[in-house]
C-alpha cells in the first residue's frame, strides 16, 4: 500500500530520499511530494526507482503526461531553491543502463531553463547497478 506524503510547513528540511518500485506507472504520488516541499533550506532530493527499465521503457515513462508534470514540479522547486539563494542537488536514480543521451532528457523542463547541469555515473545501491542523475542549481 502507498501512501500520500505531505510535508506541510517544515521549515527545517534539507534533504529529502525517496524509493519507489517502479517508474513504468507514474503518478501523481512523486509530484504532490515535491510539490508540497516547502522548506528554504532545502538542497539535495534523491528519489530511486527499484525496478529494471530499459531505453524503450524510460522513452515511454518520459513522455507520459505524469511524468511531465513531475518535471515541471521539479523545475517549479530548483527555481524557488534558487530564489532563496540556495542551490539544489536532484539525484534520480534509475536500475538498468538507460543511454547517456536518453537519460540526460529525463528533466527536460530542467534542462530548458539553462540554469541546470547534468552529470550521469553508475554505482552500486541495494544491489543492482543504477544509472545515476545529478541535477545541481547554478547559480
Amino acid at each position: 500500500m502507498v501512501c500520500e506524503v505531505s510535508f506541510g510547513e517544515c521549515d527545517a528540511l534539507r534533504e529529502v530520499t525517496l524509493v519507489k518500485q517502479s517508474m513504468r506507472y507514474p503518478n501523481n504520488y512523486l509530484t504532490g511530494i515535491v510539490s508540497s516541499i516547502t522548506s528554504k533550506y532545502i538542497q539535495r532530493i534523491t528519489i530511486g526507482f527499484v525496478e529494471r527499465i530499459s531505453d524503450e521503457e524510460l522513452q515511454k515513462v518520459i513522455k507520459s503526461k505524469a511524468w511531465e508534470s513531475f518535471d515541471e514540479a521539479i523545475a517549479r522547486l530548483a527555481e524557488r531553491t534558487l530564489n532563496n539563494g540556495r542551490r539544489l542537488e536532484f539525484e534520480l536514480h534509475v536500475c538498468g543502463n538507460p543511454t547517456t543521451r536518453l537519460f540526460n532528457r529525463v528533466f527536460p523542463r530542467s534542462a530548458e531553463n539553462g540554469c541546470l547541469g547534468v552529470v550521469r555515473t553508475s554505482f552500486i545501491w541495494k544491489g543492482p547497478v543504477l544509472s545515476h542523475l545529478s541535477v545541481q542549481l547554478e547559480k
